[in-house]
Order: structure tokens, then sequence, then C-alpha cells
């Protein structure tokens, strides 16, 4: 009990008893207690996510510094092409995975 941060707790101060309030945890605090394992694998995965379109939002800022700057239509079009499947694959490998890992949590399960 006196481990659990959101009970009430009774200590001795100054020879009187003082009730301390039920302090609130937050949501973050709570899911890395409860599911370690699962918030580490959430939090990884939201931060490759982050990487992956960070590196591809800086390279359309590159491709308008091409336009900008004067360069070949055409091999602009090819970068813009090469660009789009970039985007693609990064959203395919992660809803592919999102659902290989729901599948495995349906099928083989956690804790109850």
């Amino acid at each position: 009990m006196a481990d659990d941060p959101t009970s009430a707790e009774t200590k001795m101060t100054n020879g009187r008893a003082v009730t301390t309030g039920s302090r609130r945890v937050s949501l973050i605090t709570e899911m890395w207690r409860d599911g370690r394992e699962v918030t580490k694998a959430i939090i990884s995965d939201a931060w490759f996510f982050v990487l992956i379109l960070v590196a591809l939002i800086i390279g359309n800022l590159g491709l308008q510094v091409l336009r900008h700057s004067g360069y070949p239509s055409e091999r602009i079009e090819r970068f813009e092409a090469i660009h789009y499947w970039g985007y693609l694959c990064c959203h395919t490998m992660f809803i592919v995975d999102l659902i290989w890992k729901l599948l495995l949590a349906l099928f083989f399960g956690g804790k109850k």
C-alpha cells in the first residue's frame, strides 16, 4: 500500500496523524508501470516513424530548393516519384508492422 502512489497515506507529523491525499499519476507513468514492454515497443515505433518522417520532409524541402534554383523539371519529377514511393513504403511498413503486432497479441495474448 505504501508503494502505490495513488493511495492516501497517514503519516505522523509532530505527534499528529496527517492524511495525505491521493496523488495523480500521469498517463505515461501509468502505462510504463502497467505494461513496460508494450510501452517500450510503442515509444520505439513512434520515434522510428518520426525519424523517417523528418527525413522525408527534409527531402521534400530539398526538392523545393532544387525547383527554385532552376534545376530541370524532368529530373525533379523523377525525384518526386522516388519521394512519393518513399512515403508509400514508409507508411506500408508501419501498417504491416502494426497489423502483425496486433495479430500476435490477439492470438498469443499477453497479460490477463
